[in-house]
């Protein structure tokens, strides 16, 4: 019996799988790689169990993926494996998710600390030369060129002051003035302001604005125990199409009311934040639900 429920897992993940490639989602709408990979799997409508059972990743650790949780994740090489089967059965490309998971869940990579050995031994080999001897090699090469330097700098400006002094020109002998700059009628002084780099102005940024809000429902199954008034906060992500997605609880005064909470702010819109009027992803929204328990 366990065997054929693992079988119809695996065959709605890949069902599902194929349902997903009709839903537009767009990594750049999310703050990062984990919640990305929660957003692509509850469009295609797969829960963690059947990921966990297909990929025989722990659902623990896909959780942890999703949160981008290091302290609930194994060792590197197994978190960074499990990030890309991961993605590879959602039918993404396993080896970008895995690369931007290792940057964003604070994995160091072995080509950044090559540098950092390189120079230490370089360090090490500088401190272990004598002191006198390291003084020696390099100042006074130094000091023959600066010298060098010096000489031609003054040979030159020599040369310039004789040639100023016999070019014809005025009677102080130091050559004719430069001509007036004339006057151009058309001058704008907005054009000059460009030409020196004047800053340019502050971008237009317009706010994410709600259009069209559903009201939450009272469960039934939490009238026992409930307050007069109880409370949910959820924070999201608002998409440039003005879609929410990645909805999380941030408090809630009764964990029983969480539910209804994020199936209410799912079917929100939005009119979308713009910068210079280009629509753009708004993360970390935040709305505070409230459910009044019915007399």
């Amino acid at each position: 019996m366990v065997e054929k429920k693992v079988s119809a897992e695996i065959y709605e993940l890949d069902a599902a799988r194929a349902r997903r490639d009709l839903v537009d989602v767009d990594p750049r709408n999310f703050v990062n790689v984990g919640a990305y990979l929660a957003a692509v799997r509850e469009a295609a409508g797969v829960s963690v169990e059947a990921v966990s059972n297909q990929t025989h990743i722990k659902a623990q650790f896909i959780e942890a993926i999703e949160s981008l949780d290091r302290k609930r994740l194994p060792a590197k090489p197994f978190a960074v494996g499990f990030a890309k089967s991961y993605a590879e059965a959602l039918g993404l490309d396993g080896g970008a998710v895995a690369d931007r998971f290792r940057i964003e869940a604070g994995y160091e990579s072995s080509a950044a600390a090559a540098p950092d050995h390189h120079d230490d031994a370089k360090s090490d080999a500088a401190r272990s030369r004598p002191t006198g001897l390291a003084q020696a090699d390099v100042s006074a090469p130094d000091r023959v060129e600066l010298s060098l330097l010096s000489v031609v700098a003054i040979l030159a400006f020599v040369i310039w002051c004789a040639l100023a002094v016999t070019r014809p020109g005025s009677g102080d002998g130091l050559g004719a003035a430069a001509p007036a700059t004339p006057i151009n009628a058309n001058y704008d002084a907005r054009a000059y302001d460009a030409t020196v780099g004047r800053p340019p102005a502050p971008p237009e940024l317009v706010e994410t604005q709600i259009l069209d809000r559903v009201d939450p429902v009272f469960p039934p199954r939490c009238v026992a125990g409930a307050m007069p008034v109880e409370t949910v906060t959820v924070a999201f992500t608002v998409r440039v199409d003005g879609r929410v997605v990645s909805e999380r609880v941030e408090s809630a005064s009764n964990p029983c009311f969480e539910r209804a909470a994020l199936s209410a702010i799912r079917q929100w819109s939005y009119r979308p934040r713009t910068i210079d009027g280009t629509p753009q992803a708004a993360f970390d929204q935040r709305a505070t639900l409230t459910f009044r328990k019915p007399e």
